[in-house]
């Protein structure tokens, strides 16, 4: 019985922050804050559903959820956990609920390509440390 209650509970707080989402963010005036709001208020599940979905297509816990706007589309960023303790994520339509494996990050420090933004330049500095330091 109290299982059944919690997960009324999160439902109705997960009902109850999706409506506040749309007012809270009319008040930007920006082009694209409005496209930002017109896509957020087309939410039409919750964290919990989100996290539920993704689980059941990729097995594991959901451990973190994320809600973003991908190519105007609002898209649930969930990170899983599996029982071998391996990561992913996963991506929920917010709108269709359709779950995709997400793409891959790019590192902070790398390009597209895997190259390191300045690779040249740190072997160079490194040389010119080596330098110094055989003086």
């Amino acid at each position: 019985m109290n299982k059944r209650i919690a997960i009324v509970l999160t439902l109705l707080a997960g009902l109850t922050g999706a409506a506040s989402i749309a007012p809270a963010m009319a008040a930007n005036k920006s082009p694209a804050d409005a496209a930002e709001t017109q896509a957020m208020s087309a939410v039409n599940m919750t964290v919990a559903e989100a996290s539920t979905a993704a689980e059941a297509k990729f097995g594991g816990k959901a451990v973190e959820v994320s809600l973003d706007i991908v190519n105007e589309t609002p898209v649930y960023t969930v990170s899983l956990i599996g029982a071998d303790g391996s990561e992913m994520e996963a991506s929920v339509d917010a709108v269709s609920g359709v779950v995709t494996m997400a793409p891959a990050e790019v590192a902070d420090n790398e390009t597209a390509d895997g190259n390191e933004n300045g690779g040249e330049n740190e072997g160079q500095n490194g040389e010119n440390g080596e330098a110094a330091e055989a003086q």
